[in-house]
């Protein structure tokens, strides 16, 4: 799973296990690091501002496997945390389009609003398979 933890001006970008067979491996496999502008810095504050200290999980049930992006922004004593998985959210794809400058072009991240209409898309068949079986259930009473 690639991780992204960002500390004031400064990035680590590594890569840890999310899914094994057998024994799970506990080295994390280093990318990069570096620094970041200050109004890189400024304009990701601006995008979580309304997310300020809290965790976005969300997951797209449609796919059983694929991609996990975890990103990790602390600032002072506020961390904003996004553990996506086969998905992305409006924010997430906006701070990864300021940070993926600064990472190695093999290992940018690419979350998309693609991903969140796959995802929207997902829920809405997920709904029409619950209010059909729901029907199904009363008609059988």
């Amino acid at each position: 799973m690639p991780t992204l933890r960002i500390q004031k001006n400064k990035f680590l970008y590594t890569r840890e296990q999310n899914s094994y067979f057998g024994k799970k491996e506990k080295t994390t496999r280093f990318i990069s690091r570096g620094s970041i502008r200050q109004s890189s810095i400024d304009s990701i504050l601006f995008i979580i501002r309304d997310l300020k200290d809290s965790t976005v999980y969300q997951t797209n049930l449609c796919i059983m496997s694929g991609v996990r992006t975890s990103i990790i922004i602390a600032n002072g004593i506020d961390t904003t945390q996004f553990r996506l998985k086969n998905t992305s959210i409006h924010e997430a794809v906006k701070i990864l389009d300021i940070l993926n400058p600064y990472l190695p072009k093999e290992h940018q991240l690419y979350n998309s609003t693609k991903q969140i209409e796959e995802e929207k898309d997902c829920w809405v068949y997920l709904r029409k398979m619950v209010e059909e079986k729901m029907a199904d259930s009363l008609r059988l009473k």
